[in-house]
Order: structure tokens, then sequence, then C-alpha cells
């Protein structure tokens, strides 16, 4: 059977085999998303004080990960370490 546009049961499977898809943007600018994670999904008291500081950087499709000691406010060798990620992917300009 042919699809209908007004058919809602057409319209319906239609969305199911034919999705909408996120669009990719050129960007020239690098994009870094970070946040912390645990080494088990459900982590324990004595598991929740060896987080783990994720950086994914969007153009390069770059991960680092970084043993923190904590969350939150950190001392200032993490933050030399997040910086020189940053440079490391040759990004001149930083936007918060």
């Amino acid at each position: 059977m042919p699809y209908k546009p007004w058919c809602e049961i057409c319209v319906k499977i239609a969305a199911v085999s034919s999705p909408h898809r996120l669009k990719h943007y050129n960007r020239n600018t690098a994009m870094f998303c970070m946040d912390y994670m645990f080494m088990t999904q459900k982590p324990n008291e004595e598991q929740l004080t060896y987080p783990i500081l994720v950086i994914k950087e969007r153009i390069t499709d770059g991960i680092w990960a970084l043993p923190v000691t904590r969350k939150g406010a950190m001392k200032n060798n993490v933050v030399k370490q997040v910086m020189e990620i940053i440079n490391s992917v040759g990004s001149p300009e930083i936007y918060s």
C-alpha cells in the first residue's frame, strides 16, 4: 500500500522508518564538554571518592579522562592539565 500523507497510520509508520537525523554543523571553534564519571554504574560510598573528569572535544572527537581527588573546585594541577589539553587541540579562542 503506498504512503498517504493524510493517513495518520501512514505518517506514524513513516516516522519510524525515516526518523529525523541530527544535523552536523561545521565549526571553526573547538567545543569542549566536561563531566564526571565513575567506574561503575551505581557507585558505593567508597567509589564516590574516586571521580574521573572526562573531556570530549567535538571537532577532533578527542576524549580525555583525568582522575581527580574530588568533584567541584580542584587544585591548580587539574586546571593546568585541562588547559594543556585545550592547547594541544590548537584552539586559539575559549568561550565560556
